[in-house]
């Protein structure tokens, strides 16, 4: 079973790591991530991050393209390296 302390160390390891990623990762739908990350956004452990532009800029895209992008907050970053 996937808890929200697995997640909370994969956005801490890979700051700015899309719901894309932190699903495929986790082996669950983008649905089920949001739902998960979002109780982390609501303890203020997680919060949103636009990012400035994609992996590489050669795309085309805007960063709104690739989705909801996370980090850990600098309260929830010091928590875990006590």
């Amino acid at each position: 079973m996937l808890s929200v302390s697995e997640i909370r160390t994969l956005i801490k390891e890979r700051p700015g790591i899309s719901l894309r990623d932190l699903a495929l990762h986790f082996r669950v739908s983008p649905g089920m991530m949001e739902m998960m990350v979002s109780k982390l956004v609501d303890r203020g452990d997680v919060e949103t991050v636009v990012p400035t532009s994609c992996c590489c800029g050669d795309c085309g895209c805007s960063s709104e393209d690739h989705g909801k992008h996370y980090k850990l907050t600098l309260k929830a970053f010091r928590e875990m390296e006590a």
